[in-house]
């Protein structure tokens, strides 16, 4: 199923978001929050989001990504093209059946 992203506005302050999302008619919203941490003497800018929308997509991990993406360029100041197509919607059955067997060589031998 075609999942877009709608919309993504600032809430309150410049580090949260709202993001609006469809899975073909099913419509969905999701807060992202920006903070920043020092490590060392470096910045590191840290994004998440709310747990519902990690449940929704925990089997569509792609789509997380392809989100994120575009949240990371709004932060950024950058401008970002919506409605965007972020991938295709599967369920965890459809997950599960594109699982791979792991077929490789032995990585640890006692010898």
């Amino acid at each position: 199923m075609k999942t877009l992203v709608n919309a993504i506005e600032p809430i309150n302050n410049s580090d949260s978001l709202k993001v609006w999302l469809s899975i073909d008619s099913q419509k969905l919203e999701a807060t992202f929050d920006r903070k920043f941490d020092d490590f060392g003497q470096h910045q590191l800018q840290i994004i998440t989001y709310d747990k519902e929308f990690g449940e929704k997509f925990k089997f569509n991990q792609q789509i997380i990504g392809a989100v994120m993406k575009l949240v990371k360029q709004v932060y950024a100041g950058e401008r970002v093209e919506l409605p965007a197509n972020v991938g295709d919607f599967g369920t965890a059955e459809s997950a599960k059946e594109r699982i791979k067997p792991f077929k490789g060589e032995k990585i640890v031998s006692n010898r």
